[in-house]
C-alpha cells in the first residue's frame, strides 16, 4: 500500500464475522485500542468497534497568560453602525 497523505488509509482494517468475533474478543478489543479499524459483520449489518479514551482531568489556569482580552474588545464595531442607528 502506497502512502497518500491520508493518515486513515494507512490504518490496520480488520473485518471478521460475529461468529468469529465470539472467539476472539480479546484480540479485537486490543486491536481497538491500538487504532486499528475493527468491523464485525452480523446479518442485520456491520459493526464498528471503536476505543473511547477517558478524557484527561483539565487543569484550572492552565491557559493562564496565554489569552489577552484587550480593553476595547466590547466596544462597539464601527462596520456596525449603519445597523445601531
Amino acid at each position: 500500500m502506497r502512502y497518500n497523505g491520508n493518515k486513515e488509509a494507512m490504518r490496520v482494517r480488520v473485518e471478521i464475522s460475529a461468529e468469529q468475533a465470539q472467539t476472539c474478543l480479546k484480540q479485537l478489543l486490543e486491536a481497538a485500542l491500538r487504532g486499528e479499524q475493527v468491523f464485525i459483520r452480523t446479518e442485520g449489518g456491520i459493526v464498528h468497534l471503536v476505543a473511547f479514551r477517558e478524557p484527561r482531568a483539565r487543569r484550572f489556569g492552565s491557559a493562564k497568560g496565554q489569552v489577552v482580552i484587550r480593553d476595547d474588545f466590547d466596544a462597539p464595531l464601527e462596520d456596525m453602525a449603519p445597523y445601531t442607528q
